[in-house]
């Protein structure tokens, strides 16, 4: 069988709930819509970490941030060299592997032939800033889609990793404390549901006192409600711009004359804070809007059009699948699992009953794990032992922690037992309470 050329798309900082293809208010990604009408959508897919260089050493490495050792954005630290990677296996099984676009990866993309990051120049549109994000990412997608329209037919792995929306890190910046927007054409974006917290002394400190872990959260105060819609307003923009630049990189693979076998992934490495909770961008917390990413997956023998809800996925699954598409022995033993099951027609995904999610490293203020179930989220800080508890299936909007409730302590038991779990067979030091 002829092993099928695989295109993975990156977008940066692209929350689940901002796809239209998700759940979430936005519809204003028509082109991933396009992918998802051809393949399949992952409604609950996880990053491995809400943080950039930690989330991608756990894609290309398919161990979690625990395992890589790679707990921070710090650039000092590199995965280990006798890690197996993405691109080194699918370089030792004949693929050409090239990645265009932002890194940020620790080491972990070892195997690709990076190219060069430039930028290239994109005008201001309709009052927005266009930063550099933008301009990096137009020279991205212009080099995949050179290389898409003269690649041979021989098996490759292309990686279009865009930077976008992470331009909103700067726009937020650039509106910091107390300011005037300037009139923007239609209506704002509304606020969502839960971007008032009422229970807020009931949770951890981290998150009671957000500022501290996150600049930009810091950056928010004095902000008005009408600031705030602009802020979503600016996030949706830069959503937008990442979407148009990803068509073109789908237009690019669906003109080859062996596009019908070629895999095509697109995945983010984490979310954005949207104002539930009144925050902004990403920070020490594990609220749906930064934890959960998209995740669709076209490609010979997925059949299209599905979405598939109630299978926990994470970022940790995919190194396994695409070795499992392209006929390719995965290392082991891996914490994730092959989703190929799923993307042949399969409902479940017998072994997986939970997916995790970790923040920063031991001895760190913020140092947390999350603990995703079927119908339950829980996560918990090391300083302390603080504790959140929610039910995603009364309470999607994590609007109220159950943490001191008598009734969710079986629960809450459970929880912690699988976190415990989760450590002894991941090495994980991370003190669980009792």
């Amino acid at each position: 069988m002829t092993r099928p050329n695989i295109v993975i798309i990156l977008a940066d900082q692209l929350s689940s709930l901002a796809v239209g293809a998700g759940d979430g208010p936005s519809r204003r990604t028509p082109h991933l819509d396009r992918l998802a009408r051809r393949g399949a959508t992952f409604a609950d897919a996880y990053t491995a970490c809400p943080l950039c260089v930690p989330a991608r050493a756990a894609l290309w490495t398919g161990l979690y941030p625990n395992q890589t050792g790679i707990e921070s954005n710090t650039r000092t630290r590199v995965v280990a060299g006798d890690v197996a990677t993405l691109g080194m296996l699918f370089t030792s099984a004949g693929y050409r592997c090239l990645h265009y676009g932002k890194t940020h990866d620790a080491g972990s993309l070892r195997g690709f032939r990076t190219l060069d990051f430039w930028r290239m120049p994109v005008p201001d549109v309709g009052g927005w800033k266009s930063y550099h994000g933008a301009q990096l990412d137009r020279y991205t997608r212009t080099q995949a889609v050179r290389f898409l329209r003269t690649a041979p037919d021989s098996p490759f792995l292309l990686v279009a990793d865009f930077v976008n929306p992470h331009d909103i890190c700067d726009w937020v910046g650039d509106h910091a404390g107390p300011h005037a927007d300037k009139p923007r054409r239609g209506r704002l974006p509304t606020l969502p549901a839960n971007f008032h917290t009422d229970d807020l002394p009931l949770r951890p400190e981290p998150v009671r006192n957000n500022a501290p872990h996150n600049k930009r959260v810091a950056q928010t105060a004095g902000w008005t409600e009408e600031n705030w819609r602009h802020y979503l307003a600016a996030y949706f923009h830069y959503v937008d711009m990442v979407d148009r630049e990803i068509g073109r990189v789908l237009d690019a693979v669906e003109r080859r004359p062996d596009a019908r076998n070629t895999i095509v992934l697109c995945l983010s490495d984490h979310g954005e804070a949207m104002a539930a909770h009144r925050l902004v961008t990403k920070a020490a917390t594990f609220y749906e809007e930064t934890t959960r990413i998209p995740l669709i997956i076209s490609g010979p023998g997925i059949p299209p059009g599905r979405t598939l809800r109630g299978p926990l996925v994470s970022v940790v699954d995919l190194l396994p699948t695409l070795c499992d598409l392209a006929g390719i022995e995965a290392p082991a033993p891996l914490p994730g699992l092959s989703l190929a099951p799923l993307l042949r027609g399969g409902r479940t995904l017998p072994g997986r009953d939970c997916v995790i999610a970790t923040w920063g490293e031991p001895n760190s203020p913020a140092w947390a794990r999350m603990v995703r179930t079927p119908r339950y989220k829980y996560t918990c800080y090391a300083a302390g032992g603080e504790e959140e508890l929610y039910d995603l299936e009364t309470d999607p909007g994590e609007t109220r922690t159950l943490i001191r409730e008598r009734a969710a302590a079986p629960i809450l038991r459970e929880h912690r037992r699988i976190l415990r779990q989760f450590g002894r067979r991941c090495a994980d030091p991370f003190p669980v309470p009792a």
